[in-house]
């Protein structure tokens, strides 16, 4: 291996200078730009977490308004599910009869409970050997059971008639 000369050697240097120096530009720019970037996506982040736990404080305010507000108003029915006790008709006998009694019992959503209480035999004898039409037949629905709660359940024992010629 033979020893570089002199004046080889100053311009590999030169050369290595310019390169780093380059590279030490290129990174100075890389940070001016996407540093600018950084610093805006850090901000931004800092006023939306700001922004959230001003909303979150807001939404705890108002459930606590909320509570206070349904525990001065009575309780009132939200909701009103009819069930098919065994044995049950067909599958679209099944949903039209439901559909059907629904229909009928969509008063009871909005009332007080206290008012449901006083009015649940008239909801009975309301179901007490009712007849509904489903396309061409006939079915018999009897309530048999009514749980009174912010949902009303209704079960009902339904039957189809047989059709007579």
């Amino acid at each position: 291996m033979r020893v570089p000369n002199r004046m080889s050697y100053k311009k590999w240097i030169r050369y290595e200078m310019i390169f780093l120096l380059g590279l030490m530009t290129g990174v100075l720019f890389f940070l001016l730009f996407f540093g600018k970037e950084l610093d805006r996506l850090h901000l931004e982040l800092r006023s939306s977490q700001n922004e959230n736990t001003a909303y979150e404080e807001e939404l705890q305010k108002l459930k606590e308004n909320e509570l206070k507000a349904k525990q001065g108003r009575k309780i009132v029915v939200e909701d009103v599910v009819i069930h098919i006790l065994d044995p049950k008709p067909d599958a679209i006998t099944q949903e039209e009869s439901i559909r059907l009694i629904g229909r009928e019992t969509k008063y009871l959503e909005g009332k007080s409970l206290d008012s449901l209480n006083d009015m649940h035999l008239s909801v009975r004898q309301q179901f007490k050997d009712r007849r509904l039409q489903i396309g061409d037949r006939y079915i018999r629905a009897e309530l048999k059971t009514m749980v009174i709660s912010k949902t009303v359940h209704l079960y009902f024992y339904v039957k189809v008639e047989p059709t007579t010629p």
